[in-house]
């Protein structure tokens, strides 16, 4: 997608993000024109980061993983307009100064890489922190991902979701289901493809707060959105024991924000969820037949 293809599709929806995300007028001024404007600007910038990234793997998932410092290290910060939290700045600091001594070290390999490029920790990463953050952005970093086909992957929170109430972390609640089907393994006819999609979906109806907030703003979370994101535009998930990631299958599926936001529309992902709890149904059901491989009926959840 060129500037020109995304700044007029951006403008086009102007009225659609301001009206279904008014809540992002708490982290800018959502409603000035010149601010939406320039959040246009950044979110295309996030678009060619992600787009061109140097590993093709997107970890998606709760705020935590932002702060979890393994995965900052390994996979680095996506990032337009500077750091989201800026309480982490520290920890994305002294992990800079790690990466720089990759740059300077030599081993056995060095006279058969000429070109050893370590990129900066924050910038051009893979996990998603920009102080500007806006639902565009968010989006723009989904599609640039679609648009070059990069694998995206459910990474897990070694703390408990945001306002879930859980004392208990992401981490801590997959081991307990891999623990429980290890149990019946052996019992199980199914392929290993088809058993552990079905644990990954129950995985999902059990914490479905990971999706889906249950405190002061009732409704689906942004994962929720970007789950159904790469449901609208060609990808299909692949379940292990280890891993539950999304991997593109139609090569032809190219973002088009504009769809994007009918097709979340379609399944009532703006409503009043107090008012219409039926549109919880649709949102639910839409990312666990996404995740299952098949229709799922939101009724498999009572």
């Amino acid at each position: 997608m060129t500037a020109g293809e995304f700044v007029i599709q951006m403008k086009s929806l102007k009225v659609d993000y301001r009206r279904n995300d008014a809540y992002v007028e708490r982290f800018i001024p959502w409603n000035d024109d010149a601010w939406y404007d320039k959040s246009i600007l950044a979110a295309y910038k996030m678009y060619k980061l992600v787009k061109s990234a140097t590993i093709p793997v997107l970890p998606l998932g709760d705020e935590g993983i932002r702060k979890m410092e393994k995965l900052l290290f390994n996979f680095g910060l996506a990032s337009a307009t500077g750091i989201q939290d800026i309480d982490l700045q520290g920890l994305v600091d002294q992990l800079q100064i790690e990466r720089d001594k990759l740059k300077k070290s030599r081993g056995w390999f060095e006279p058969f890489l000429t070109d050893r490029k370590v990129p900066d920790v924050l910038g051009p990463g893979q996990i998603l922190s920009d102080q500007t953050w806006t639902t565009a952005l968010n989006d723009a970093f989904i599609g640039g991902g679609i648009d070059a086909g990069h694998t995206f992957v459910l990474a897990l929170s070694d703390k408990p979701t945001k306002g879930s109430g859980s004392h208990f972390s992401e981490q801590e609640m997959w081991r307990k289901t891999v623990a429980n089907a290890n149990q019946y393994f052996q019992r199980d006819n199914r392929s290993y493809e088809e058993k552990w999609r079905s644990h990954w979906v129950s995985f999902f109806q059990n914490n479905l707060t990971i999706i889906y907030t249950a405190g002061r703003r009732i409704g689906p979370r942004v994962l929720a959105r970007e789950l159904l994101g790469l449901s609208f535009f060609g990808y299909k998930a692949v379940c292990t024991e280890y891993q539950l990631s999304f991997e593109k299958k139609i090569p032809t599926a190219k973002m088009d924000f504009r769809v994007y936001m009918r097709k979340l529309d379609d399944l009532n992902f703006f409503a009043n969820f107090n008012a219409n709890p039926s549109s919880r149904q649709l949102v639910i059901s839409a990312i666990l037949s996404f995740i299952s491989g098949r229709p799922f009926n939101y009724r498999e959840l009572l």
